[in-house]
């Protein structure tokens, strides 16, 4: 399958353990995904700079990463200093 241009743009690829999507503060969980008629599809995991659209070409994985990762609010939260979230 054809890769989206922005994940080429940004050299989406296999994360490490420190290092991944569910970690960087621009990952979505849970994004709300519909059907070509306005089906409800269910949630997949999305991030807000490669696009938040239904098809599964916006798909990310939560183990992947992409030369935008950004954790400051993540590493904010755990060091307990909400001023930063």
């Amino acid at each position: 399958m054809m890769q989206l241009k922005k994940k080429k743009e940004l050299n989406y690829r296999r994360g490490t353990v420190n290092v991944c999507c569910s970690k960087c503060d621009n990952f979505i969980k849970e994004q709300r995904i519909t059907g070509i008629v306005g089906r409800d599809l269910g949630t997949e995991p999305r991030c807000s700079i490669i696009g938040t659209a239904s098809s599964r070409r916006y798909r990310v994985h939560p183990a992947s990463v992409c030369d935008e990762f950004d954790d400051t609010l993540y590493a904010a939260r755990l060091m307990g200093n909400a001023a930063l979230c």
